[in-house]
């Protein structure tokens, strides 16, 4: 049942990134070009989220493992809403009205809103493999990869036949509750207090 926190990774990693490039997408106009260097720099970020911070935390004491993944889940129930307004809010000061934004401004908009989000879900994966992998680090490995994809699999094929039509703050709304849950679940079995 530990794996429950890599199925929730999994759907949060690729609705999150669906809604938030298609919602940087109408705010910038943009185009082809423009959701390149977004991708990318998501890449980067859940990259230098995982290598990075992880190299930072696994100094921390094991016991506290856990309480900074809960706080991971609860920072991106939190972010996820946020990040959506920050976009909307992004068209009133990125120009005129009715004026296209400047493809650099975009750009480097486009970059660093994704920083966030993308840091602490590139972080998720190594921590719950670190909190739940006391017996056999490769047997949990595989199977949190394995349910980290069933989740990103499933949050596809919800996004294409339910939630496409959705408002982007119901989706952000319900990964939050399903990250809310996750941490709970966290708290719950690895009898943690704050």
């Amino acid at each position: 049942m530990i794996f429950w926190v890599f199925f929730v990774l999994g759907i949060t990693s690729l609705l999150s990134q669906v809604v938030i490039i298609r919602e940087l997408f109408n705010a910038f106009y943009g185009n082809e070009f423009f959701i390149g260097l977004v991708l990318g720099s998501w890449l980067f970020w859940t990259g230098l989220g995982s290598f990075s911070l992880t190299k930072i935390i696994g100094k921390f004491k094991p016991e506290n493992i856990s309480k900074i993944l809960i706080l991971s889940y609860l920072s991106i129930a939190l972010l996820l809403p946020l990040e959506i307004f920050l976009i909307r809010f992004s068209k009133i000061w990125s120009g005129l009205p009715g004026e296209i934004p400047d493809l650099l401004l975009a750009g480097l908009f486009g970059i660093f809103i994704i920083a966030p989000v993308g840091l602490v879900l590139g972080l998720q994966f190594p921590l719950a493999i670190k909190n739940f992998s006391k017996e056999n680090i490769v047997s949990n490995l595989g199977r949190g990869y394995l349910f980290e994809t069933l989740g990103f699999s499933l949050g596809g094929i919800v996004f294409s036949f339910f939630l496409i039509r959705q408002n982007e703050f119901s989706t952000m709304f319900l990964l939050s509750s399903l990250n809310l849950l996750a941490a709970f679940f966290i708290l719950r079995t690895r009898d943690v207090h704050l």
